[in-house]
């Protein structure tokens, strides 16, 4: 077995702690307003609904299947949409999010997997990888199996405007449903965003994989 991988607070940035945080609180309040004060209304559960579809699409099938595995080309603007939604999910920017996950493809559940369960438990490969994770290992999974998102002008641009694709889809709740509308389908909905992707990690590699079935095969399946 091995070793666990040690937490540091020094590798963990505002932005990655903000996603712990923020989705949660939002979440529980939410959780309360509807539960013990009545306020929610149909538009609130659409926006959510709505929003939780398109940017988990976005990474599903835009930083996933499009990116990571190549599986489909398509036109610009369909591919900047793509780009775009999983932006919306702050899962970190597209280039990032698939240099890392080749990476985890290269060495699934081993020691040099960024999040394998079997090497740093379950907590590790929800989230607890994210923080232990330093931005020279990041740039180092880019520049190792990522090198083709570097000659991508629109994954570039992607990670250049990052930040401005999660806030516009916080401004686009808002717009739509007000307070409530930002709460449920910005606060709300990253919650389960987030955590669905996590338990890709954690989860279902615990509990899904078939470790007598090779690896290849396993990838081609899914």
């Amino acid at each position: 077995m091995f070793a666990r991988r040690l937490f540091t607070w020094s590798h963990v940035p505002v932005y990655f702690l903000l996603l712990i945080v923020l989705p949660t609180a939002g979440t529980l309040l939410a959780g309360y307003l509807a539960i013990f004060e009545g306020i929610i209304s149909w538009r609130d559960i659409i926006i959510f609904a709505v929003m939780y579809v398109l940017t988990e699409l976005g990474v599903t099938i835009g930083y996933h299947r499009m990116l990571v595995h190549q599986s489909f080309q398509t036109n610009p603007v369909l591919k900047f949409i793509f780009l775009m939604l999983g932006s919306m999910t702050m899962q970190g920017p597209a280039m990032n999010w698939a240099s890392v996950h080749l990476k985890h493809h290269a060495f699934t559940d081993d020691h040099e997997d960024p999040h394998s369960p079997t090497v740093g438990g379950w907590l590790h490969s929800h989230f607890g990888w994210i923080f232990s994770t330093t931005p020279e290992e990041v740039l180092q999974a880019k520049q190792t199996f990522g090198k083709k998102f570097l000659q991508d002008k629109m994954v570039v641009f992607m990670h250049k405007t990052f930040f401005l694709w999660t806030i516009l889809g916080f401004v686009i709740c808002y717009i739509a449903g007000g307070w409530t509308g930002l709460l449920w389908g910005g606060f709300v909905r990253l919650f389960f965003t987030l955590h669905a992707t996590w338990s890709v990690n954690s989860i279902c590699h615990i509990l899904a994989v078939d470790y007598s079935i090779p690896m290849m095969k396993v990838a081609i399946i899914f």
